[in-house]
């Protein structure tokens, strides 16, 4: 019995001692950022993230800048996708410090309306970062829309946890 005890109170120790710079930190993840963008037939086959490369896909790269929950952002989207459908590539934002969050971003984007507005929703899985994002990890769920003169509106919710 004695062993027992002595065991339990080490493993308590153990933990209570564990320092906090091993253990995540959630925060809850809110932003609006508004993009520019350029698309383009994907005739050299590429794949951002993993998207898709088929012969009826496009390249995009948007830029933008917007609010969160964590200050200003600006963003970074390259990205390959269907003119309907899957949408996928690789996200970095970028506070005004300079610290960078990455993402990959993996949605689906609705056929164009009558005033050729498209709308798409998905989801940015964070895979790192720099600075005050360092070990970033969570997953942030997004709805966007995009309109036929290259601009675009995303709104991002969810947590995102830092391991520093």
């Amino acid at each position: 019995m004695t062993k027992l005890l002595g065991s339990l109170a080490f493993a308590a120790m153990s933990v209570a001692l564990t320092p906090t710079s091993g253990l995540a930190q959630e925060y809850p993840f809110q932003a609006s950022i508004t993009v520019a963008f350029a698309a383009a037939p994907n005739t050299g086959k590429v794949g951002f993230c993993g998207g898709p490369t088929g012969p009826d896909t496009y390249v995009v790269e948007a830029h933008g800048v917007g609010t969160s929950t964590l200050g200003f952002l600006s963003m970074t989207l390259q990205k390959t996708l269907y003119a309907v459908g899957l949408m996928q590539g690789c996200v970095t934002l970028t506070a005004v410090n300079g610290d960078k969050l990455y993402a990959n971003y993996v949605g689906t984007e609705g056929a164009p309306d009558s005033f050729n507005f498209q709308s798409g929703t998905g989801t940015l899985t964070f895979t790192g970062g720099t600075g005050h994002f360092r070990g970033a990890s969570g997953k942030v769920s997004f709805t966007g829309t995009f309109s036929g003169v290259e601009t675009g509106s995303y709104l991002f919710e969810g947590i995102v946890s830092f391991h520093n």
